[in-house]
């Protein structure tokens, strides 16, 4: 082999050792600067971050225990009749006596371990509560939403309003109402 060709070769050989441990040594410089800036970072920030939580929809279906299946959304229909839902009538299509409700949140990077919560209160027409119910949730980088899910027992005959707040340290108390227009009668 010649002698001009060896010079470039090992040349080029050194040159570019030099460079890929140049490199590393930057690039785990850069690493572990950034690890450090992400973990460095106090609790009430990385828990601030998480009030971007936002309660987005209640959604209300009526459960037909002796088909096992669910309605449509209720509270999707502006000028739905709930009338004696128990025993089919009105635009409930089939016997009803459970509603199964969804709480839909959107938010992004949300972690349960940092205790995002959203309490459900449900209450009957003569305000007396039915229900009060507490779960926590997590949302990822590729989910944007929660669904949360409850079930209540021995609807269809009196209104029953779902409420729903987010609660836990660092979330604003964003919250959502509604009302589910059961009525019974002759």
């Amino acid at each position: 082999m010649n002698k001009k060709y060896l010079l470039i070769l090992v040349t080029t050989l050194l040159i570019g050792i030099s460079l890929g441990i140049a490199y590393e040594k930057f690039l785990s410089n850069y690493v572990q600067e950034q690890l450090e800036r992400i973990f460095s970072k106090s609790e009430p920030e990385l828990v601030g971050y998480q009030g971007t939580a936002k309660i987005e929809a209640i959604r209300a279906y009526l459960f037909y225990d002796h088909m096992g299946t669910i309605s449509g959304d209720m509270l999707a229909k502006k000028d739905i009749t709930l009338w004696n839902t128990i025993i089919g009538e009105g635009d409930a299509g089939s016997p009803s006596d459970s509603t199964f409700v969804i709480v839909e949140i959107s938010g992004r990077d949300i972690s349960a371990t940092r205790h995002a919560k959203v309490n459900i209160v449900v209450t009957n027409s003569s305000g007396k509560q039915i229900a009060n119910v507490t779960r926590g949730f997590s949302i990822y980088d590729n989910f944007r939403k929660s669904y949360i899910p409850l079930v209540i027992p021995d609807t269809g005959c009196g209104h029953v309003t779902v409420s729903a707040k987010l609660v836990g340290k660092g979330f604003d108390p964003s919250s959502i109402a509604q009302t589910i227009p059961f009525e019974c009668g002759e």
